[in-house]
């Protein structure tokens, strides 16, 4: 089978209907933004601001549970047909097959026979897309398949991602692979040490998949962050120093002498060391922990083509540290040109420091206001 080369991804608009608080009629969010120039682009760094219980994480596991409709295996809310619901998410996308290269908006769908929001030929245009690919997802007994109304170049995609199911990745940043990929780190990201004997063992979720979530890291071996450290420094490509490079920049730029070092061999353990000595991952601060998960596992895991989902980012981190963690999240989104964030929070420190009016190199922000009122 030919590769399906992506060129071009960014989500524009998730429709939801009869899912969680959004029982009254549909609720549509457009991922849009202004760009340095002032135009309204798609944007890359998206934040939904509401209290709890109005819909913010209903949003992120509609995308994600999309997504996971075609892992391996299926995962998210909408395998359980007991939830109900239907949701659209429409992506622009640039990609080519061989000599063909098409300029489109790819739609997601499930939940019912047909879109529930269609793209004309006006609306296309506006946003500088030639086609309208669409992809039906529909839960089987044997699994998840591209139903009826999906299009040929749709279709070509859910192939490719099946084939690809559990390549292992080679570099950071996405830099090996090319199809999509969700990755959701949920509200609950708490950080537990290993209790688990050490090994030399490939992490779990190590492989390609449309959809990964991250929640809490440990105790199990396989799940933690230490594991995945441990075997970056086993495969000797380079990526370990790297990763170290950047968490330390983003960790520590500001403490003077503390740097987590390379994993140490004889005792299958990773040392930060500081002015009065050294101690195991485990005597990291909390937020510490949780911004280094949040970072290890996002350029490990991430492909060209990566929508991250960050379900309040605020959770477990004191003010200084989240405002830290959206500074990251910038550097990232602009290093890579196919990333898209989209971050909920009920954080109004966090939206004065968002800033969507002001324009930064790479980066560009929108927002959205579940509600009429914050409190």
């Amino acid at each position: 089978m030919a590769n399906l080369i992506i060129e071009s991804w960014r989500p524009v608009r998730l429709i939801l209907d009869e899912i969680g608080p959004f029982r009254q009629g549909q609720e549509i969010f457009e991922f849009d933004g202004v760009s340095e120039d002032g135009s309204r682009v798609p944007a890359n760094l998206y934040m939904l601001l509401a209290r709890n219980g109005r819909g913010k994480t209903t949003a992120l596991e509609a995308i994600y549970g999309l997504f996971g409709m075609m892992a391996d295996p299926p995962v998210g809310r909408f395998m359980d047909v007991r939830t109900g619901g239907r949701a659209q998410l429409d992506i622009r996308v640039v990609w080519s097959l061989g000599s063909s290269r098409q300029s489109a908006v790819l739609s997601l769908w499930t939940g019912s026979d047909d879109p529930m929001g269609s793209w004309t030929e006006d609306a296309l245009a506006a946003i500088d897309a030639d086609v309208w690919e669409r992809l039906h997802l529909s839960p089987r007994d044997a699994g998840v398949r591209a139903s009826r109304g999906s299009t040929e170049g749709a279709q070509r995609l859910f192939d490719e991602i099946a084939s690809e199911r559990g390549r292992d990745p080679s570099l950071l940043y996405g830099g090996s692979q090319t199809l999509p990929t969700v990755l959701y780190f949920p509200a609950d990201r708490r950080i537990v040490a290993p209790i688990e004997e050490r090994a030399v063992k490939k992490p779990a979720k190590w492989g390609y998949q449309p959809a990964q979530m991250f929640s809490s890291d440990g105790p199990d071996w396989d799940d933690s962050i230490d594991n995945l450290l441990i075997w970056l420094e086993w495969v000797e490509d380079g990526r370990i120093e790297d990763l170290l490079t950047f968490l330390n920049e983003q960790l520590f730029a500001d403490v003077s002498g503390k740097v987590i070092r390379r994993p140490r061999r004889h005792d299958l353990a990773t040392y930060v060391s500081n002015v009065t000595g050294e101690h195991t991952l485990v005597g990291l601060s909390h937020g510490e922990r949780a911004l280094l998960q949040l970072h290890a596992r996002t350029l490990c895991h991430m492909t060209s083509s990566t929508i991250l989902l960050i379900d309040e980012l605020e959770n477990h981190l004191h003010p200084r540290w989240a405002q830290r963690l959206f500074a990251s999240l910038k550097e990232i989104v602009s290093r890579s040109a196919m990333l898209s964030v989209i971050f909920t929070t009920h954080s109004m420190g966090l939206m004065e420091t968002f800033r969507d009016d002001v324009a930064e190199p790479g980066v560009v922000k929108g927002g959205y206001l579940i509600e009429d009122s914050m409190v």
